[in-house]
């Protein structure tokens, strides 16, 4: 091989060199390029998203202030709402106590729902008062009051509160009247007033004991007894035909006289003629459909 040769060799090879150099100095170039582009869109993002951020903190901050504005506006309210209940609880324990000094004026530590010596009348809870303060207003008779065997008047008593359509007839507070406890309906019905009243029997301790022994009666008003736990403990009882559905009555009304036929309505009228047995047509006329009455055969 000649020097001309090789020196054409070397400079073939020098110049492939310098292509393959300047090649990857572009590529070079370019990767720079793209990364610098890269650089500047993520500075780009960067900024927005700092923006970004900044404008959710500042919204963040102005809610939080405004949060705290509401909060103290409900701490007032708050406020102002525990003041009023305070004000409404004092006002509310001074009727109360105004009320007990004002009973206490009235009743002078005295009352009582039923009528005792050197006691005030005291309404129970339906604002009525007990038929023991009515005996005072009837001078003759005593108000719900069975009476005293033996005695005139025993077995029926005053009426402590009539139902509607009743009126009582002249003498009905009078035991020596004839229409003590009797009280006329609308229809004209005479009924008397039959009052509860506690019973014992063939007790040692009855008046009449030692004459009739086992058989001896006594009875007591429901006014003897504070309640009728303390009339069971003497030995006395309500009589079943004062109880109804479970609940203790007062008394009932009884006709006084047989029904007769009064129109197409069985009343308890004096000098009537009874309804009895027959004919048929009185018993069908008598026993008329929705009328509530029948005829004993």
């Amino acid at each position: 091989m000649t020097i001309e040769s090789e020196i054409a060799g070397l400079t073939q090879a020098t110049t492939n060199l310098l292509n393959a150099v300047n090649v990857r100095k572009t590529e070079l170039d370019q990767q720079v390029a793209l990364a610098t582009e890269q650089a500047g869109l993520a500075a780009t993002n960067g900024a927005e998203q700092v923006a970004l951020a900044a404008t959710q903190a500042g919204k963040a901050s102005n809610s939080a202030g405004a949060s705290a504005a509401s909060a103290t506006a409900s701490a007032g309210s708050a406020t102002q709402s525990a003041n009023s209940a305070a004000a409404s609880q004092a006002a509310r324990v001074g009727a109360e106590t105004a009320l007990a000094s004002a009973v206490a004026v009235v009743t002078g530590g005295t009352g009582s729902l039923k009528a005792a010596p050197g006691k005030l009348p005291l309404a129970d809870a339906a604002g009525r008062l007990d038929a023991t303060w009515w005996d005072a207003l009837q001078p003759n008779g005593l108000v719900n009051n069975i009476g005293v065997p033996g005695t005139a008047g025993f077995g029926v008593g005053i009426c402590p509160s009539l139902p509607a359509g009743f009126t009582p007839l002249p003498g009905s507070t009078d035991p020596l009247s004839a229409n003590y406890g009797n009280y006329q309906h609308s229809d004209g019905s005479v009924m008397c007033w039959i009052p509860a009243f506690y019973l014992r029997l063939g007790h040692p301790a009855n008046p009449t004991y030692a004459a009739y022994g086992a058989n001896s009666i006594d009875t007591q008003p429901l006014s003897a007894y504070p309640s009728e736990a303390e009339a069971n403990a003497d030995g006395y009882y309500l009589h079943r035909a004062f109880v109804n559905a479970g609940a203790n009555q007062l008394g009932f009304l009884r006709d006084k006289y047989d029904c007769s036929l009064n129109g197409n309505i069985a009343s308890s009228i004096a000098n009537a003629m009874p309804m009895v047995s027959g004919p048929v047509s009185m018993a069908a006329t008598a026993t008329e459909a929705g009328k509530a009455y029948t005829v004993l055969t």
